[in-house]
């Protein structure tokens, strides 16, 4: 098993990082031809009409190859060497094979690569496979990958019970105003919302109605969409007030890391609108047509659930979902 380490700018300033050639589409076609490959489909007879990914994730790792220059009778020769097992790759007649190959320092790679350090204090940061939050374990700094940059975050978690084998999943909070565009009509409350809902006037009462609307996504690729979806609908559904607490440190053992960007949450926003208004009438459906969704803020936040046996429970509503469901895919 190949052990990966982030990449360290100091660390490998002296080596040649070869260029990044192959498209993503070219690199799903290779893949899918050596998938069949090793299925041996025509030995098999098998047939099929299609092959596909799913719930596909793509990370970019550089494998060491070691370049020796060897001079004999002949000239010179390049060997390649596995730099992982020392075993032999190829050899190349002359000794500027890699800079024949072209000025690799000055690739014009859409990738760039980041050192995985805290801004802060320069400690190193837990890979934390496809994370996007990274905390630091020397200044209890907490950072958003945000493109090419670390963007500090503040540490916030939702006030629940103190209970044993409690466990914090992320979500992304949005303050929401949704839009009809045919008439410029805004719904920024959950009186308003009430108003929208199927039963909402009933779901929703007891809520104060001048309270802002509120959805909670969670902030990771869970392993079954589903659930993660459903959760989010009951939670948006309730809209109930869920103080924070900013937190001075985080017990890391309890805290799942964050993997869903805020672009890509704000993309669900409107599929989770849909289905908390959960109506389907002709009024509605002229609405939906027109209904901008647009958040105000946004802001991450840890939400706690008690672990009982394979489920976890909300703390706040009650609400049971599979723990396995909501583990991150094992890629």
């Amino acid at each position: 098993m190949l052990t990966l380490e982030p990449y360290d700018s100091e660390q490998y300033k002296g080596a040649l990082l070869a260029p990044i050639t192959l498209d993503k589409a070219a690199a799903e076609k290779t893949a899918l031809a050596t998938a069949m490959d090793n299925m041996n489909m025509e030995r098999k007879r098998y047939s099929y009409s299609s092959l596909n990914f799913i719930g596909e994730k793509y990370f970019i790792i550089y494998y060491p190859v070691l370049a020796a220059v060897c001079e004999g009778n002949g000239g010179f020769t390049t060997v390649l060497l596995d730099g992982i097992n020392g075993n032999f790759i190829a050899a190349i007649p002359g000794k500027e094979i890699i800079g024949e190959s072209g000025a690799w320092e000055h690739s014009a790679s859409r990738f760039s690569l980041i050192t995985h350090r805290c801004p802060n204090c320069g400690h190193d940061l837990d890979p934390g496979g496809f994370n996007i939050v990274f905390y630091c374990r020397s200044c209890y700094s907490l950072w958003l990958l945000d493109g090419g940059d670390y963007r500090r975050l503040p540490k916030k978690a939702l006030k629940g019970a103190a209970a044993q084998g409690a466990v914090y999943i992320p979500f992304w909070r949005f303050t929401l105003e949704l839009e009809n565009r045919a008439t410029g009509e805004r719904h920024r409350t959950v009186g308003d919302l009430a108003k929208l809902m199927k039963g909402g006037d009933l779901y929703l009462r007891g809520i104060p109605p001048e309270n802002p609307i509120v959805f909670h996504l969670p902030a990771l690729t869970a392993s079954n969409a589903t659930s993660a979806l459903k959760l989010a609908n009951r939670i948006c559904a309730a809209q109930k007030d869920m103080p924070f607490d900013d937190m001075e440190e985080f017990p890391l053992a309890t805290f799942q890391g964050a993997s869903l960007p805020l672009d890509e949450a704000r993309q669900m926003l409107p599929v989770v609108a849909f289905s908390v208004i959960g109506r389907t009438d002709r009024k509605t459906v002229n609405f939906y047509n027109s209904m901008s969704v647009r958040d105000t803020a946004a802001d991450l936040v840890w939400y706690p659930f008690e672990e009982k046996g394979t489920m976890l429970v909300d703390q706040f509503l009650g609400f049971n979902v599979s723990k396995r469901g909501m583990a991150p895919p094992d890629y």
